[in-house]
């Protein structure tokens, strides 16, 4: 009974790091609270996208007899800012390119429409 050892005279055992056996480039995404949540990318492509498409429908609606193209820009700019935001819903990422696209895109439709009997009358 001498030879028998106790739990104070083992080794302590290894403790398991789920990040150890990651790659350096998943960790990132792996860490907790480091980016509140926000792990990807997704949605920001499109959103850019519709982010342009909707300052050219807000520059072209003040320019006489231009301004039709811009709610037909605008209405484009709304569709790629709606798939923005759904992208960036299912993967996590960050909605907010979708969002000042979409707002943009709208005011670039309103004034568009409201803007067009001004701009008839002449």
């Amino acid at each position: 009974m001498e030879n028998q050892t106790t739990d104070e005279s083992r080794p302590p055992r290894p403790v398991h790091n789920p990040y150890a056996e990651q790659s350096v480039y998943n960790q990132r995404a792996l860490r907790p609270c480091d980016t509140h949540g926000l792990t990807t990318h997704a949605g920001r492509g499109l959103g850019i996208a519709a982010l342009v498409v909707a300052l050219v429908a807000l520059l072209l609606c003040w320019i006489p007899f231009v301004n039709n193209l811009s709610v037909i820009l605008g209405a484009i700019a709304v569709l790629l800012a709606i798939g923005s935001l759904f992208q960036a819903s299912w993967a996590k990422g960050n909605k907010w390119w979708g969002v000042l696209s979409f707002i943009i895109a709208v005011t670039a439709m309103i004034f568009g429409i409201t803007l067009h009997p001004m701009w008839s009358a002449f």
